[in-house]
């Protein structure tokens, strides 16, 4: 993978995290469906198969589908409403129940 693949690695998984800590788990999980079946599945198919690429290919394929998975969280992170995230009330003692 080249940097531009690696820096859209690292800000997936800074957006997806602050998602999921919102509680915005439905995007993500839908997001991943259709990015994985629409555009990797295809994609790996058509280089490896139709233009004969082999593994460069698959990994040109896998490259794409983590810039577009990043390019996706950071858009949803950004246009996500923020005003209207709710935390859950859940009490100190059922959070921090230790079992000894």
């Amino acid at each position: 993978m080249d940097w531009g693949s690696w820096c859209c690695f690292g800000a997936n998984i800074i957006f997806a995290g602050g998602l999921r800590g919102v509680g915005d788990t439905t995007f993500l999980s839908r997001a991943a469906l259709v990015l994985n079946w629409v555009f990797f599945i295809p994609c790996t198919i058509l280089l490896t198969q139709v233009f004969d690429l082999g593994q460069t290919g698959a990994w040109i394929a896998f490259s794409s589908l983590i810039v577009l998975q990043g390019l996706t969280n950071a858009l949803r992170y950004i246009i996500y409403k923020w005003t209207s995230a709710q935390s859950k009330n859940v009490p100190i003692s059922e959070v921090t129940s230790v079992h000894v």
